[in-house]
C-alpha cells in the first residue's frame, strides 16, 4: 500500500503543483495519471461549489480557469507553446526543435496559447451555464489516460525533451 501511495504521489508531483512529500522518489507510472486527472476535477468541482455563493459565472469560469492553470503548472500551455512555435515555423526537424527548445516565446505561442485559454474559458463557462460542472471529471481523466497512450506509442521528437525523458522512465504499471 505504502509503494502505491508513492507512486500515485509521483505522478502528482509530476502532472501538478500540489505539494505532496515524497519519501523516496519512484519511477513516474502511467497508470496513475487518470487518478491525478480525478483529483484536479474533484478540486475544481469543490471551488466552483464555493464561487458559486459569490460571483456570477462568468467570473467563475475566468477563476476556475486560474486555478486550473495553478494546479498543473500550466506545464501544458508552456509545451503547447513551444509546440506551436516549432511547428507552425515549416522548418526542417532540427531547425523545428532548435525553435521549441528556445525560451522565448513566438508569435504561433502567443496565438495558440490566447485562443486555447479563450477556448477553455468559454467551456468552463458554457459547463457552468448548462449546469453540467460533472463533465471535468470525464475531461480530466479520460486526457490523462490517452496521455498515457500518446508516451507509450509516439515517438517523441528529440530523447532529450521532457516527453523523451518521459517515455523512457514510465512503467504502465
Amino acid at each position: 500500500m505504502k509503494k502505491i501511495i508513492n507512486n500515485f504521489f509521483t505522478a502528482l508531483t509530476f502532472m501538478s503543483r500540489i505539494p505532496v512529500k515524497l519519501k523516496e522518489v519512484s519511477e513516474l507510472k502511467l497508470n496513475y495519471f487518470p487518478l491525478v486527472g480525478l483529483l484536479l476535477a474533484v478540486i475544481i468541482i469543490i471551488s466552483e461549489y464555493f464561487l458559486s455563493y459569490i460571483f456570477a459565472v462568468k467570473i467563475r469560469a475566468l477563476l476556475l480557469l486560474m486555478i486550473y492553470i495553478y494546479l498543473t503548472g500550466a506545464l501544458h500551455l508552456d509545451g503547447l507553446g513551444d509546440f506551436a512555435d516549432g511547428f507552425f515555423a515549416g522548418r526542417d526537424k532540427e531547425k523545428t526543435i532548435k525553435i521549441m527548445h528556445d525560451s522565448n516565446s513566438g508569435i504561433f505561442a502567443l496565438v495558440t496559447l490566447i485562443l486555447t485559454l479563450a477556448l477553455k474559458y468559454l467551456l468552463f463557462k458554457e459547463l457552468l451555464l448548462r449546469e453540467n460542472i460533472q463533465a471535468i471529471i470525464i475531461m480530466a481523466v479520460l486526457i490523462r489516460y490517452i496521455l498515457g497512450y500518446v508516451v507509450i506509442f509516439i515517438e517523441p521528437a528529440e530523447s532529450s525533451m521532457l516527453g523523451g525523458a518521459l517515455s523512457k522512465s514510465a512503467e504502465v504499471i
